[in-house]
C-alpha cells in the first residue's frame, strides 16, 4: 500500500557558483573563505524574506519561497550584496552565484522537496550570467507588472526530463545593479542562548569570590601576629600565598522556574568542577549545612569543621528578557 505524498505549490530557488572547479584549483582556501561569507549573507536574506533554504552541498543551494515576489527580491538582494563584496578582488578569482527560479507544485519528503520544477529551477540558473538570474516564464508573468526590471527574453529553452521547451528570461548583472532596492523585512533578533547568559553569569559569581577572597583574608589572632614577626621575609612571603579555600554555596533561582533551579544546581556543581581544576593553589570545600554564612563579610562563610574561614561563592540564577 503507497503513502500519501504531500504536494504544494512553491517558487523553487536554485543557485550555484559560476566556475568553482576552476576558482578552487586557483586558490582553494581563498575560494572557501568566499564561499562561507556569501553562504551566510545568502542564508541570512532568504529567511529575511520568508524563505527556506532546503539543502546545500558544495557550492550549489536549493531554497523554496511560498512568494514570487518574495523569491524575486532576495534574489536581487544576493547578486547586489554578494558583487558589491567581490568587486574588490580581481574578476577571475570572484565568487559569483548564478541564479534559477521556477513557480511549480513540488513533492515534500521530510525537509526535502522533488520534482520537475526542481529540474526547471536548476536548468535556468545554468543559463544566467555570473552574478545574475534567469526565471521561467511563469515568473515573468507574475512579475511583468509588478516590478520595474529590465529582463531579456532568452527565448525557449530544452530542459532535460521535460517534454516542452521552457519560456526563459534572464537579469544581468547590470540590470540588477540598476533595480530598485526592495525594503528588506528586518532580520528577526537572534536569540542569545539561555544557558549561555547563565553561565556568564556564573563565571563573573566565580572572578568575584576570588577577589573577596584575596580582599578579605581572615585576620590574625594576636598569637598568630606575634609568630609572624618572628618569621623572616621569605617565610611570610610562603604564608601570604597559602592555597585560596573556596566553596560555592547553592545558588537561588525562582522557585516556579524548574528550568532554572535545575541549572542552578548544576552550575553549582560546573564552578565547584572548574575551581578545582585551577590547580593546587585552590582548594574546594564543599558547602554544607554546617557552614554558616558570615553577614558581616559579604562572600565570607565559617565553617565547623575548619579551623579557618574561606571564601563562598553565592548568587542567584533569573532569565535575561525575552527567554
Amino acid at each position: 500500500m503507497s503513502s500519501r505524498v504531500d504536494r504544494r505549490l512553491c517558487v523553487i530557488f536554485a543557485a550555484d557558483v559560476a566556475g568553482y572547479s576552476r576558482l578552487m584549483r586557483s586558490d582553494e582556501e581563498g575560494t572557501l573563505a568566499q564561499l562561507v561569507t556569501a553562504r551566510q549573507r545568502m542564508d541570512d536574506l532568504v529567511a529575511a524574506h520568508r524563505g527556506r533554504i532546503v539543502n546545500s552541498v558544495g557550492d550549489s543551494v536549493l531554497a523554496e519561497f511560498a512568494s514570487v515576489m518574495d523569491a524575486m527580491q532576495a534574489a536581487i538582494e544576493i547578486q547586489r550584496d554578494l558583487a558589491f563584496a567581490a568587486a574588490a578582488l580581481p574578476p577571475d578569482r570572484r565568487v559569483l552565484f548564478r541564479i534559477g527560479l521556477q513557480l511549480g507544485e513540488v513533492m515534500v519528503r521530510s525537509t526535502d522537496i522533488y520534482g520537475d520544477g526542481v529540474n526547471v529551477a536548476a536548468r535556468l540558473q545554468t543559463l544566467a550570467d555570473p552574478g545574475g538570474i534567469v526565471v521561467s516564464g511563469t515568473i515573468y508573468e507574475q512579475l511583468r507588472d509588478r516590478l520595474s526590471l529590465s529582463f531579456v527574453d532568452l527565448g525557449e529553452q530544452a530542459v532535460k526530463n521535460i517534454d516542452r521547451p521552457v519560456p526563459a528570461f534572464g537579469l544581468t548583472p547590470a540590470a540588477i545593479a540598476q533595480s530598485p532596492r526592495s525594503s528588506t523585512p528586518a532580520l528577526p533578533p537572534k536569540r542569545r542562548p539561555r544557558f549561555a547568559v547563565y553561565t556568564a553569569a556564573g563565571m563573573g559569581l566565580l572572578a568575584l569570590s576570588a577577589a573577596t577572597w584575596w580582599a578579605a583574608r581572615a585576620p590574625m589572632t594576636g598569637e598568630q601576629q606575634a609568630a609572624a614577626a618572628q618569621r623572616s621575609p621569605a617565610e611570610r612571603t610562603k604564608v601570604a600565598l597559602l592555597p585560596m579555600s573556596l566553596a560555592v554555596a547553592p545558588l537561588s533561582a525562582p522557585p516556579a522556574d524548574t528550568a532554572a533551579v535545575h541549572f542552578a544546581e548544576s552550575l553549582r556543581r560546573d564552578l565547584s568542577t572548574g575551581a578545582s581544576a585551577v590547580g593546587r593553589d585552590v582548594t574546594v570545600l564543599a558547602f554544607t549545612a554546617g557552614m554558616e554564612s558570615n553577614p558581616a563579610r559579604s562572600g565570607r562563610i565559617r565553617s565547623g569543621s575548619q579551623p579557618r574561614e574561606c571564601c563562598a561563592g553565592t548568587g542567584s540564577v533569573r532569565r535575561g528578557a525575552g527567554f
